[in-house]
């Protein structure tokens, strides 16, 4: 993985992002974008955020370079989001999630060499080799219903689409990211309609579920509980997708009644994307470890992952990027200093998010993408 630093001082905005090519097949990159002056009105950074993606786009990327993903983390969607400027013709993601450091907004972009886009109503594919990766954002249902109702609705939205491409949830979709308005209130029924949905689709703990992370997000609708985006794949066969469970490490997601895989890793013929949930510190029996202790779950925490990228023969040199939510925001300068002593090259953003357990106090989620040699798949 090749990392970049750059520092717009003019625009008061740093970006990080990781590159990853390999012979014979595409360059993919992952940008985190954040603003360096807090100060500034919220118009004025998300001016700057546009021209420093101008910037990227001149002065970064290929001429052959695709934004197929961007995510806007916002610190107030309900306000904010009339002024945004969505970028065209890829999939955009908005959640209500403040960004720690004081500032309005950020911005986690995804771009790839050499692939056809194409949007359709809800959904967006880039295709390229035997593959269409297919993007689906700010999925969400009845919001004059209760959680339950509004997942239940989600999921049915979210298998309508999967029908018209001739899909499964059992074959094809690889990552969920579900917010939940009020975690600590609302997460329970959403549990229960995601059960329920995913055992009619044959995803029980004898087959296997989607890597996932459920936590705290607003959305552009304050009556909206429930919203979802979902990364699925066309073109896959099963033998190249592994589920990463850890379990020396982490119990069963179903031990809890909760229903995701800890990480799934995608094997291509010259690499694989590694998929890790959203993780927090637990045991293999399902405890919380360190209880009120935020540095000493922070560390268990990068065990944990560290344990389920070994699955995937990867480590923490392979992070594509990082997102890390944290309950209290007082935690914040504390965890920080730990992760970029640790890994300060990689693309990263602290959010404002309580975890679905309260007790739980750090979540982190990421993605490592490493080479991976095998002809008997198709390249990336």
């Amino acid at each position: 993985m090749k990392y970049t630093h750059l520092l717009l001082n003019q625009l008061a905005i740093e970006i990080k992002y990781a590159a990853f090519s390999s012979s014979g097949g595409n360059t993919e990159y992952h940008f985190m974008m954040n603003v360096t002056d807090p100060m500034l009105s919220f118009r004025q950074q998300l001016e700057n955020t546009e021209e420093a993606w101008r910037y990227i786009r001149s002065e970064v990327l290929s001429t052959n370079a695709s934004l197929v993903w961007c995510r806007y983390f916002l610190s107030d969607p309900v306000n904010q989001c009339e002024y945004v400027n969505f970028p065209e013709n890829c999939a955009v993601s908005v959640v209500g999630q403040a960004p720690l450091n004081n500032s309005k907004l950020a911005v986690w972009l995804y771009c790839i060499d050499n692939v056809d886009i194409k949007q359709e109503n809800g959904y967006v594919t880039a295709s390229h080799s035997s593959y269409e990766h297919l993007f689906y954002t700010q999925l969400y249902h009845s919001p004059d219903k209760r959680e339950y109702e509004q997942t239940q609705g989600i999921f049915s939205v979210l298998k309508e689409l999967f029908q018209k491409e001739r899909m499964t949830f059992f074959d094809n979709l690889i990552r969920t990211w579900i917010y939940v308005q009020g975690v600590d209130t609302h997460y329970k029924e959403m549990v229960v309609a995601r059960r329920e949905l995913f055992a009619e689709e044959n995803l029980t703990e004898k087959t296997h579920y989607v890597a996932s992370t459920g936590i705290e997000g607003r959305f552009i609708y304050p009556q909206v509980l429930v919203f979802m985006d979902a990364y699925a794949i066309k073109g896959i066969q099963s033998k190249q997708v592994k589920y990463l469970r850890a379990l020396e490490n982490l119990s069963p997601t179903n031990k809890y009644g909760v229903t995701f895989e800890r990480g799934t890793e995608v094997q291509f013929g010259d690499r694989s994307h590694v998929f890790i949930s959203g993780t927090a510190s637990i045991d293999k029996d399902g405890e919380i470890v360190a209880p009120h202790d935020v540095l000493s779950q922070t560390k268990r925490t990068f065990e944990n992952i560290k344990t389920l990228l070994k699955e995937a023969h990867s480590d923490f040199g392979d992070l594509a990027h990082l997102i890390i939510y944290l309950r209290d925001t007082a935690d914040y300068p504390v965890v920080k200093q730990y992760v970029e002593t640790y890994l300060p090259d990689v693309p990263k953003v602290f959010l404002s998010a309580p975890v679905c357990r309260p007790g739980w106090l750090i979540e982190m989620e990421c993605i490592a993408v490493k080479e991976n040699q095998n002809t008997d798949y198709p390249i990336f």
